[in-house]
């Protein structure tokens, strides 16, 4: 829908169509100092509003908010191609229907099932708790990469917001945080017990603990690579001194090391 929808809402919002009317968008930009140089500041998305023509066929059909939503055979399981670059972005792509991929959608048809009947509310005024139903995307043309849930209307809250508005059957609800979770499950796939306190804390290696974020995103770039990264993450500069590098050669080979 993604490449046709702007055609689609120019022939709908025509003044011989008028069932859509279209506000563009726009960003808004500011001078950040005395070069000229110039930031994103903002700005405003594209909205859409029913127009003359469907709002009058709104009013003669009766048609309510409970009438409008997502139809039952949309699409719950997707599975993205691989990136053809860096920048791009991936494309959705068909697949062969087989046992695997009716049992997971079998399960988000369940999941969904459950959360359309939930007692659900949000009293965030730019929140719409009907937004609720999900749906898995997978990477790479593979279902064993990704597979994250995606369309719930709690998902763009913060973390405050979600325990401020959001209530589960009339009650608070709460978010469970599983500390250094990552590393914690390559040592169960190692079958090695880890050790105690912050597996993040390299303080006892002589690297202070203020670089814990750096260190942090070092291993989550390690973990989601094809490859031995050669040099640090994007960003990482920022988190941690320059005199630390990576060294993915160590003595005995195949190894990830920070030294000074």
């Amino acid at each position: 829908m993604g490449k046709t929808l702007p055609d689609i809402l120019g022939v709908m919002s025509a003044p011989e169509m008028d069932f859509v009317v279209v506000e563009k968008g726009h960003s808004t930009f500011k001078i950040v100092d005395d070069d000229l140089n110039v930031a994103f500041a903002g700005g405003q998305q594209t909205i859409l509003k029913a127009g003359p023509k469907l709002l009058s066929r709104i009013e003669r059909f009766g048609i309510t908010r409970a009438d409008v939503g997502h139809a039952p055979e949309e699409e719950v399981l997707v599975l993205r191609s691989p990136k053809r670059h860096a920048n791009s972005s991936a494309e959705y792509q068909e697949y062969e229907e087989e046992e695997a991929t009716i049992a997971l959608r079998q399960q988000m048809t369940d999941i969904n099932a459950w959360l359309d009947t939930a007692d659900i509310t949000c009293s965030h005024p730019q929140v719409d708790p009907a937004h609720r139903r999900l749906r898995r995307i997978f990477n790479n043309s593979d279902f064993a990469q990704g597979g994250r849930l995606y369309g719930g209307f709690w998902q763009a809250m913060s973390s405050d917001e979600r325990q401020e508005h959001i209530l589960i059957e009339d009650d608070c609800c709460v978010e469970l945080n599983y500390g250094q979770m990552s590393l914690a499950i390559l040592y169960g796939i190692a079958g090695k017990p880890p050790p105690e306190g912050d597996l993040y804390d390299l303080s006892a290696e002589g690297i202070p603990t203020d670089y814990r974020k750096g260190i942090k995103t070092v291993i989550q770039a390690l973990i989601n690579s094809s490859k031995a990264p050669t040099k640090m993450p994007k960003g990482v500069r920022k988190l941690i001194p320059s005199r630390y590098s990576i060294n993915t050669q160590g003595p005995k080979g195949g190894y990830l090391t920070l030294f000074i």
